[in-house]
């Protein structure tokens, strides 16, 4: 097949499988699409369901399909590649210790991704992709066989994005993000999600700072919500994964101390569901809850264009930008959060409130009143904040310039 200046091969976990996973690519693939000439998706894993892909855009399944069995097999075919990529991240990552408590999980990491560098290296060969943009959606996906791939000269171009579990050490569950020192030294451009990410990437690795760049995601622009009603309780929402870091369970102690009629709705799920149902069963009768689990977000969408939203709620200890935030003030919905990861880059006075992480029910109560009440932003001044700094059409077009700019 002949070379195609204009290829843009996308690295995801799982999208465009499942429905729960990678979300934030609807709105920015088919941006993606418009401004390369074809879009090649490469999941790491499949899941069940698979969502439907924009014109112009293709899957290729060959890693998912070949590289979960192949782990130990890649590191019994290249030891040497393997041993001297532990050892290089031994003393060059600046983390020997979570290496040396953990080596069969960052050596499982070089295994799947030998795997996939060989995969890759063939999918080129086979494409003509030479001067193909590799992107990766992640810091930590595909990444290590993208950064082999740059630094021996086989991929023209290679840039990954950086959102949180992937980007700040406390996130990781080895203790540091594997081989993030090397990725930053082979790749092109890395691309943070929020300034709060980019500050981090740049403070730890300063030598790394002249390829860091601030890509913030987005979502689509929405119609207004119904009007509010004032012969109902305030409706309050929040929207997360049901984890130890998001906390929803600390959000029925807020409500419990407003003192008054409110009805709150949490969509997500997830392992803390136990938590978050015993703490809601204690609240008092004024104070009415719904546990939605997860549902698809065009019902996610739906729901808010039907429902007029009083505040989203937030309580988490750490995060990167959340889209759901997002999508909130898309709708003209204020916010409370607490003030983690880049939240502060979407909480400002002109959206809602931050509350400190460490700050008590009460205090955070104190704010919710203050915003339900005397101290709420107009929606048009929501929105506006909005279509400055998320929307998606804006933030994935200057997305599609920055990954069609030549490698210095």
């Amino acid at each position: 097949m002949a070379e195609s200046p204009d290829t843009l091969v996308l690295l995801t976990a799982t999208y465009p499988f499942g429905q729960r996973s990678e979300p934030f690519l609807d709105a920015e693939l088919p941006i993606l699409a418009r401004r390369f000439d074809r879009v090649i998706v490469v999941p790491s894993a499949r899941e069940e369901g698979e969502r439907r892909l924009p014109a112009g855009v293709r899957c290729e399944t060959f890693l998912a399909d070949e590289c979960q069995q192949s782990v130990g097999r890649s590191l019994r075919g290249d030891p040497a590649s393997a041993a001297l990529l532990f050892l290089r991240a031994v003393l060059n990552e600046g983390a020997a210790r979570a290496y040396l408590r953990h080596p069969k999980s960052y050596l499982g990491v070089v295994g799947l991704n030998l795997c996939k560098y060989r995969l890759l290296r063939e999918f080129m060969t086979r494409e003509g992709l030479d001067s193909a943009v590799f992107y990766d959606y992640w810091l930590e996906n595909s990444t290590l066989a993208l950064s082999l791939l740059r630094r021996r000269g086989v991929v023209a171009r290679a840039v990954a994005r950086a959102h949180g579990f992937d980007l700040y050490d406390e996130r990781s569950r080895l203790g540091a993000v594997p081989f993030q020192r090397f990725n930053l030294d082979s790749l092109d451009l890395v691309l943070a999600v929020s300034a709060h990410g980019l500050a981090y990437l740049a403070g730890k690795h300063p030598d790394a700072r002249g390829k860091l760049r601030l890509s913030r995601l987005g979502v689509e622009r929405q119609q207004s919500p119904p009007a509010r009603s004032g012969d109902r309780p305030p409706l309050v929402v929040s929207c997360s994964t049901l984890s130890p870091v998001k906390r929803v369970e600390l959000i029925p102690r807020v409500l419990r101390e407003l003192g008054r009629d409110v009805r709150w709705v949490h969509f997500g799920d997830g392992d803390c569901r136990p938590q978050v149902e015993r703490a809601a069963s204690e609240l008092p009768d004024s104070v009415s809850w719904q546990l939605a689990g997860h549902v698809e977000h065009e019902v996610l969408i739906d729901w808010y264009r039907t429902n007029s939203v009083d505040l989203f709620i937030s309580l988490s200890s750490s995060e990167g930008l959340p889209v759901s935030m997002m999508e909130a003030i898309s709708f003209g919905i204020p916010i409370l959060a607490t003030d983690a990861g880049g939240t502060g880059e979407i909480v400002t006075s002109e959206t809602g409130k931050l509350a400190a992480v460490e700050d008590p029910p009460h205090v955070i109560a104190a704010m919710a009143r203050r915003l339900l009440d005397s101290e709420r932003p107009s929606v048009s001044e929501v929105v506006t904040f909005f279509e400055n700094h998320f929307d998606a059409g804006t933030n994935y077009n200057e997305l599609a310039d920055l990954l069609h700019i030549a490698p210095a």
